[in-house]
């Protein structure tokens, strides 16, 4: 295996190990019992792995064309990641129905039944969304809201005017004098 490749294989490796819910979800055999870190410091932790990763990726060379190709996926999926964290998104995820929550159920769903020890696992995966969790309320504090340029400036009479001279009060709808059914 190339050196690029086994960068490669390395970072999934430490990715797996400070978020097993999503190796779980992406195919990657993880220890059930180890649980993902959703506190602000738990993202960092993925953030600074990214950093070193992508630290490590501008020291090797290339030695083939499927090094070249498989360098340039890391980067970019690397500086994807960096860019998302840095802009405070991981944060959001806390909200989004396809976000951290479903994540974790699929990290329980995805999990073999087959025999007693199967069962054991999902168990032990179940037992761990309240610790998971714990880490959530470091989320919630508010995040900065995004500057908007003003681009106009309109006077306070143009909300009652329009180009053919101020609005005409509307009529009821048709249907408001109709009785009720019954």
């Amino acid at each position: 295996m190339t050196p690029i490749f086994e960068l490669s294989a390395d970072h999934v490796t430490a990715e797996a190990a400070l978020d097993p819910v999503t190796a779980t979800v992406s195919g990657v055999d993880t220890d059930p019992a180890a649980l993902t870190d959703y506190s602000p410091s738990g993202f960092a932790a993925r953030a600074d792995l990214a950093r070193a990763t992508l630290a490590r990726l501008a020291r090797l060379t290339p030695e083939s064309a499927g090094d070249r190709i498989a360098g340039a996926h890391l980067r970019e999926r690397l500086e994807a990641q960096l860019t998302w964290h840095d802009l405070g998104e991981p944060l959001r995820t806390v909200k989004a129905h396809f976000g951290t929550l479903g994540q974790i159920r699929d990290s329980v769903d995805l999990l073999p039944r087959r025999d007693a020890e199967d069962w054991r696992v999902v168990a032990v995966r179940l037992a761990g969304a309240e610790p998971i969790l714990a880490g959530w309320p470091g989320n919630c504090a508010p995040l900065p809201t995004p500057r908007i340029a003003r681009t106009r400036s309109w006077p306070a009479s143009s909300a009652r005017t329009t180009r053919r001279g101020p609005r005409k009060p509307m009529a009821s709808a048709p249907n408001a004098t109709r009785p009720a059914p019954g």
